[in-house]
Order: C-alpha cells, then sequence, then structure tokens
C-alpha cells in the first residue's frame, strides 16, 4: 500500500465501512506519525472510528432524553404529576397532595366533583373510615365510618354514619336544612332536648299579664285560632294543624309584629343554577361557553319579588294556646264558684 510523506493531498475517493457508510475522501485530514507519515487506511479507520462515536454518543442521549421529565410534561393530560417547593404534589385541577392533606379544587372559581365507585355495579359500597382516637390494635374497626350504599342512579342511596355523636363546629350557629331544602322526615328514639336554661333567656313577661300588652295579645291566640285538616302536596295523606299565614294575620289582628314572633317564620327560597362561563379544551386550546360550575340564587316571581315559604314553630305555638286556655278557664271556674255561691247563699 502507497504512503504519503508530510500532508497528503487525495483525490474524492469513496470508501464503505461494514455499514454501509460512503465518505469523501478528500474531506478528511490526516495526522502524521512521528516520522510525518500516515498510511489512508489509518485515515479511514480513524473516519470510521468518530463516526461510530458519534452514533453511539447520539443514542446515548436519546435514551437519556426517553427518561427524563420535560417541563412542559408536568400536569398535563398523559404527562406527570409535579413537586411544588415543599415536595407536595401539585396535580391538575387544583388537586394537592400533602403530608398529612388533601386539597381538592383549589383553583380560583373552580367546581369540585369527587366520584367514587363505578357505575352500573350491582349491591356496591363505599366505605371512608377515620382513626382518631387512642386504639393502636390492627384489629380496631375505626373510631368514625361513613358508608354508602343502594341507589337506582337518581340521588335515593343511603349514607350509614357509624359515630356517637354529630356535632355542628360551633354552637348555635349551624341549621339542619332550609327552607329550600327540607328533610322529608325524622325518626327518633326520644323527643329532641330544646335549651330551656334561664341562664340562656331574658324574661319579658307573662302570658295573659294585663300590664304585659305582648303577653295580653297572645293569651287570645287559642280563642282567634282555628286548627285544619288538610293534605300536603308531597304526599296526600290527611294532617292536622295550623296554616301560617292564618297565624301571621291574627297576630297582626292583635297589633304584634308577626316578624318579631319566634312562633312564626317566613323564609326567601333559593335555586340551584349553572354558572356559565368560558371553558379552554386543554388540547387544543379552543375556548367555548359552557357550565363551570353552579351556585345558589334567589328564586323570584315574574316581576322579580322573592318567592317564600311560611313555618310554624309548634312546640311555642302550643305554650301560648296553652296559656291563654288555662287563664280562659280560670276565669271561668271562678265565674261557676261564684254563681254556686250565690245560689247557695239564696236557697239559705
Amino acid at each position: 500500500m502507497s504512503e504519503s510523506i508530510g500532508t497528503p493531498v487525495f483525490k474524492t475517493v469513496k470508501a464503505t465501512d461494514e455499514q454501509g457508510f460512503q465518505g469523501d475522501g478528500s474531506a478528511l485530514k490526516a495526522t502524521s506519525k512521528a516520522n510525518g507519515t500516515a498510511t489512508l487506511s489509518e485515515v479511514l479507520d480513524a473516519a470510521i472510528t468518530g463516526r461510530k462515536t458519534a452514533a453511539a454518543a447520539k443514542d446515548a442521549i436519546k435514551n437519556a432524553l426517553d427518561g427524563t421529565v420535560r417541563s412542559e410534561q408536568i400536569g398535563k393530560p398523559s404527562g406527570v404529576v409535579g413537586l411544588d417547593g415543599s415536595g407536595n404534589a401539585a396535580l391538575p385541577g387544583g388537586l394537592g397532595i400533602g403530608g398529612n392533606y388533601l386539597n381538592i379544587g383549589t383553583n380560583p372559581g373552580s367546581s369540585v366533583a369527587l366520584k367514587i365507585g363505578s357505575p352500573g355495579a350491582s349491591n356496591q359500597w363505599q366505605r371512608v373510615q377515620f382513626y382518631s382516637g387512642s386504639a393502636t390494635s390492627p384489629a380496631t374497626w375505626s373510631d368514625v365510618t361513613m358508608t354508602v350504599m343502594g341507589g337506582t342512579g337518581s340521588d335515593d342511596g343511603s349514607i350509614l354514619i357509624g359515630t356517637a355523636a354529630i356535632n355542628p363546629g360551633g354552637d348555635n350557629k349551624t341549621s339542619l336544612g332550609s327552607a329550600s331544602s327540607r328533610y322529608a322526615g325524622i325518626y327518633l328514639a326520644s323527643s329532641p332536648n330544646v335549651t330551656s336554661d334561664a341562664g340562656d333567656k331574658t324574661i319579658l313577661g307573662k302570658i295573659g299579664d294585663p300590664e304585659f300588652a305582648e303577653g295580653l295579645a297572645l293569651s287570645r291566640l287559642w280563642d282567634m285560632l282555628t286548627p285544619k285538616v288538610y293534605t300536603l302536596r308531597e304526599d296526600g295523606r290527611h294532617h292536622v294543624g295550623l296554616i301560617a299565614q292564618d297565624v301571621q294575620r291574627v297576630l297582626t289582628e292583635a297589633g304584634l309584629d308577626p316578624a318579631t314572633i319566634g312562633m312564626w317564620g317566613q323564609d326567601d327560597l333559593t335555586q340551584i343554577v349553572d354558572v356559565i362561563g368560558p371553558i379552554t379544551d386543554e388540547e387544543t386550546g379552543e375556548v367555548t361557553q359552557g357550565v363551570t360550575g353552579q351556585k345558589i340564587a334567589p328564586l323570584t316571581k315574574a316581576d322579580g319579588t322573592p318567592v317564600t315559604r311560611q313555618s310554624l314553630r309548634y312546640d311555642e305555638l302550643c305554650v301560648a294556646i296553652f296559656a291563654g286556655a288555662k287563664i280562659a278557664m280560670e276565669k271561668l271556674s271562678a265565674r261557676v264558684a261564684d254563681l254556686e255561691k250565690k245560689n247557695g247563699s239564696a236557697a239559705s
């Protein structure tokens, strides 16, 4: 094989390696040996080796990138979950998972729907168990359980709560139901306990006291109200009771303001309405108008006035009626006794 002395000059040659690589020999630079010579074979070998090294480096970079998470993949569909500065998981839709908490719907204005279970499955139940006490045995069931079962997909399932008590977060601040969302019935093993402690009350007067105008007016309710027999539109059964509008009228006729009397009440009704707003498709970026959530809004008539529902506190109403009847019976008994005394005197 020929040798070049000094700096070789090559004509264009085509060399093919075992992988089918073809190179232009005129573009190659030969590295002279110590004695200033380099064979053409050595130059081609160096070129082929360099190409293999570059290909291996390219494959290594590709493999490294395949296992690398890109920032644009974080929190995206088919992407990955990211961590915030505190190492807590931050998921799309305002869902965050920390060491001991779960935040759902933390994005401003977001609505949340938490779905548990598989639609269409029969006889399934879903249970959430809470451990908040001091029991350490693995065999311990739990301190509080909430189990959901039954139903046909029409909000007709049941929630079973295993606990010793269900208490509000503050005293005398939480209502159970509302005028717009009432419970159909309540089943109790005993009568409810209603606070009646003297320390919680300020006494204003007595029913029937001539010096107390309100008490005197309330003592006449028993003779001014007539109980009715009626049916409820929801069940069609016959019921006996008073009509709130009748009580309102009687209180007004007696010179009282019904709004200041606790036995009578009136509430504005509300309804749940859809909130319409812009919705952005995460994949296409297209913005359309749609339902972005729901809110509670007043229920109004065609003229804009609120729709109301009246109610009665029968415990207070019955006390007033009982007190008025008691006063009337005492007066009647006194009259009878007086007549008997007069008749007795005349007979003697």
